[in-house]
């Protein structure tokens, strides 16, 4: 999914494929001895879309999905202080464009951006980043999440003013 959106270097797929080999974790799959050896985008793009289609459930290949996932992964990197605001927001808007700007995303994007600007929007930026990431973590599919997902508790993470 990072690879998808420009978050991350297909190379990291081929990586991921050498990991599974020198783990001897392959399983003789033909696809990810051959995405260990891949040196083009193209071809590591192809081949790592195989491999999902093998293994991952199809409940699962919702590209929203993973970009939570990928929510829950950014809210420990940012709390650890391993990413910033303004890395943040490049990302979490890059996802907001790219996916349709799914409605979970509105307050997250627009709070992030507001946040690396007005100081007054980080608390309601981090309120929001806590609570998308609180429902990825639980939920194990994009239906899993919409019925646990309610706009109303986003919206109430805006400034108030005095």
């Amino acid at each position: 999914m990072k690879a998808r959106y420009g978050l991350m270097e297909w190379a990291g797929c081929s990586k991921w494929a050498v990991n599974c080999l020198v783990e001897n974790e392959e399983n003789n799959d033909d696809e990810i001895i051959l995405l260990a050896g891949s040196e083009s985008d193209g071809e590591m793009k192809s081949l790592t879309e195989i491999i999902l289609q093998r293994y991952l459930p199809s409940i699962n290949r919702n590209d929203e999905y993973w970009a939570g996932k990928y929510i829950v992964e950014l809210h420990r990197l940012y709390i650890n202080k391993r990413i910033d605001i303004f890395d943040i927001e490049n990302i979490i808007n890059n996802l907001y464009y790219k996916l349709g700007y799914p409605d979970w995303l509105v307050m997250l994007a627009r709070n992030c951006e507001y946040a690396t600007d007005v100081p007054a929007f980080q608390k309601p930026f981090e309120e929001e980043f806590s609570y998308i990431k609180g429902l990825w973590s639980s939920s194990e599919s994009i239906d899993m999440f919409n019925k646990s997902y309610e706009r109303q508790v986003s919206n109430s993470h805006d400034f108030k003013s005095c």
